[in-house]
């Protein structure tokens, strides 16, 4: 029986045993329900990202909540506030902000009533969990946590608000300017910072024509009639529009974020603009510094910076760690003073990923607990688990596809003969299977007791397949291999293998070759024939003589 036609009954008789199995039932719970991985793994939440640490869901309102209990250090390395490929003492400075900023939530208790002690979003700190570990550059961040690990700025012996923006524009704010519902701080004063000037938003320019703006205004405030000015004083931050029929007077801040909202949604061609490299600013108006110019077609917005200008400047540290300075330096410039300083307390925090889902999926690239309260629901499971809000204030919770199957790998199957093409520095193996449930499958391949490539990788119930790649210049002309499977569902292994020839270009002997020795083959016989077989049976064939 050939290998595609065993993996074809293969499949056919797995789907007889997930058909006949008792379906997953999406079982109602009352508490939250929470995922732990094992060491070394990562639980992932669908349309979300990866994270390390446990995943919590529960009940918010009449959707779920998502929240990712991390230790601190952890959670400092998921945040993707700057660049990688800035100078380290920048993202020194950087960790530490980040890393006292989180403290400061998680004491101050805004965000308590929820179940979390700080969001995961731009509106806290921009969290991206695994993927900030993994982008390019990314062992430079990580590594500057390591080297800052536990450093954080106390003030009174508590954590500071740490408040950073991306760019100052040459001078930073004063909290209770910005912020005046929670007041001034000493560590929180304005102060000069030219480094920033390294940063392209710095200053910059945008140019409204005038019926734009009447336009923008008109969407963004309802304000009709004759425009005549805009009177900007970002000192004060407020801002007076002033038409024939009257003005309107509002908050800076306010103005800033209607009108970038407004252009980007009537003009998304022209805004936001080009900033003075060439490249696009962030949106519209990218900070609440700026005044207004009234023009012979229009009005020029003239702006510094980029974000509410209060504490650390990103641009200014990085400008800062350029000419030299390091992280105490940069960041006792922007905090009164300060010096990072070893925290002792919790190193817990409970990070709000995501909050009224309609559902969550959890999954893992390794094997995880689930719980709810003291209730083990699995001691150790894979595969992605659908949570959904029930009846009432409950979960209900579904597990994955053949969860309660015995594991087997079936269908194992590779191409008899891989040839690799000529002038390819890797040999690829297709190899295909099947599993009933969610498996972690370990795959590799041997030429005897050398392991010539491997793989890993989680897989959901049904066929599947793995790719293994070995480089050519490991690899003989022509030999056998064999392929080892190992499958894991959590808590047994089953194994499996094939096994298939690799043959690189050149290990057969060349067409001409085979051609030659086949004619001379043919004169040889029929020199045999002619001579009878009393004829000398080695004797060799000779070539006519030429005639001279």
């Amino acid at each position: 029986m050939g290998p595609m036609r065993t993996r074809a009954l293969a499949v056919v008789a797995l789907s007889l045993l997930v058909a006949s199995a008792p379906a997953a039932s999406a079982a109602p719970y009352g508490g939250p329900v929470t995922f732990e991985p094992a060491d070394g793994s990562v639980l992932q939440v669908q349309g979300r990202g990866s994270y390390r640490g446990d995943l919590e869901v529960r009940r918010s309102g009449a959707g779920l909540s998502v929240v990712n209990v991390v230790d601190l250090e952890s959670y400092v390395m998921g945040i993707a506030e700057v660049p990688p490929s800035w100078p380290l003492e920048a993202l020194k400075a950087q960790a530490v902000a980040a890393r006292t900023y989180a403290l400061w939530e998680m004491t101050n208790g805004a965000y308590r009533s929820r179940g979390y002690d700080i969001c995961g979003t731009v509106a806290c700190q921009v969290y991206s969990g695994v993927s900030a570990e993994r982008r390019r550059g990314g062992e430079r961040w990580v590594r500057a946590v390591r080297e800052t690990a536990g450093q954080v700025l106390l003030h009174g012996g508590e954590p500071i608000l740490a408040r950073y923006h991306a760019s100052s524009g040459g001078r930073t704010l004063p909290n209770e300017i910005v912020y005046p519902s929670s007041g001034a701080h000493p560590y929180l004063e304005g102060v000069a910072d030219e480094p920033d000037s390294v940063s392209p938003l710095s200053s910059w320019t945008v140019r409204f024509t005038y019926e734009e703006m009447r336009e923008i205004l008109r969407k963004a405030f309802d304000l009709a009639g004759v425009l005549e000015t805009i009177e900007a004083d970002p000192d004060r931050r407020r801002l007076v529009i002033r038409t024939q029929g009257g003005q309107l007077e509002m908050n800076i801040v306010r103005f800033r974020r209607e009108v970038s909202d407004a252009a980007h949604r009537l003009y998304p061609s022209r805004f936001p603009s080009e900033r003075s490299d060439g490249r696009l600013l962030p949106i519209t108006l990218p900070s609440s510094r700026f005044t207004v110019t009234k023009e012979a077609d229009g009005f020029r917005v003239d702006g510094r910076g980029y974000g509410h200008g209060v504490g650390m400047s990103q641009w200014g540290a990085k400008g800062r760690a350029d000419r030299g300075d390091d992280h105490v330096a940069i960041l006792g410039a922007y905090y009164g003073g300060l010096k990072p300083q070893r925290w002792t307390g919790a190193t817990k925090l409970r990070v709000g990923l995501r909050s009224g889902a309609e559902e969550t999926r959890v999954s893992g690239d390794g094997a995880f607990r689930v719980r709810e309260g003291r209730n083990e629901l699995a001691a150790s499971t894979l595969g992605t688990w659908r949570v959904s809000p029930g009846p009432g204030s409950t979960l209900q919770l579904e597990p994955p596809t053949g969860h309660d199957l015995p594991l087997v790998l079936s269908g194992v199957a590779a191409p008899g003969l891989v040839e690799v093409p000529r002038g390819a520095d890797r040999a690829e193996v297709e190899v295909r299977f099947v599993v009933p449930k969610a498996a972690q499958v370990s795959a590799r391949l041997m030429r005897g007791d050398e392991v010539v490539a491997s793989t890993r990788g989680t897989f959901e119930a049904g066929p599947a397949l793995v790719r293994l790649a070995a480089p050519t210049d490991r690899l003989p002309a022509r030999a056998e291999h064999t392929v080892q499977l190992v499958a894991f569902d959590g808590s047994e292994n089953v194994t499996a293998s094939t096994r298939l020839t690799i043959e690189k270009p050149g290990s057969r002997a060349p067409l001409a070759v085979v051609l030659a020795t086949v004619m001379l083959a043919a004169a040889v016989v029929a020199a045999r024939r002619k001579h009878g077989a009393t004829g000398p049976p080695s004797a060799p064939v000779r070539a006519p003589q030429r005639v001279r």
